[in-house]
């Protein structure tokens, strides 16, 4: 397992939940806002890791492309308690919202009805097909 994406009680414990999930979420928006540097460089697997994770509060620093927003919300991610994670419901929220005050009229939300769905694919389809 790539233990520097883990969560503590993870590490500790091997207690994965969707808690757990998230806080590897949270390192994986890190990864991509830092062009894909790997986590926490320079440091080797040790219980200390987990104690300054816990009892520390080392957390990754902000990554160059990250607005103070992104980090915020990926920093909400390694809540030390899994209780105070923010759900993935409320992580979509997050940047359903991030998303439409940045590119308002280019981001669409994509939850729409099957026959909705069905006849924009369609009309794509016929698109493309006459083209």
């Amino acid at each position: 397992l790539p233990w520097k994406c883990l969560a503590p009680e993870a590490l500790t414990f091997s207690k994965f939940s969707v808690a757990s999930d998230i806080w590897a979420y949270g390192v994986t928006i890190w990864e991509i806002f830092s062009l894909g540097q790997v986590p926490y460089p320079g440091i080797q697997w040790s219980p200390d890791f987990v104690n300054q994770l816990e009892k520390s509060g080392l957390r990754l620093l902000k990554p160059n492309y990250a607005t103070d927003t992104i980090y915020d919300i990926m920093s909400s991610c390694w809540n030390l308690e899994p209780k105070d994670r923010p759900g993935f419901n409320k992580l979509k929220t997050y940047f359903d919202q991030l998303m439409t005050a940045i590119a308002p009229g280019e981001y669409m939300e994509l939850q729409m009805s099957s026959e909705v769905a069905s006849q924009r694919i369609s009309e794509l389809t016929d698109t493309y097909t006459a083209v």
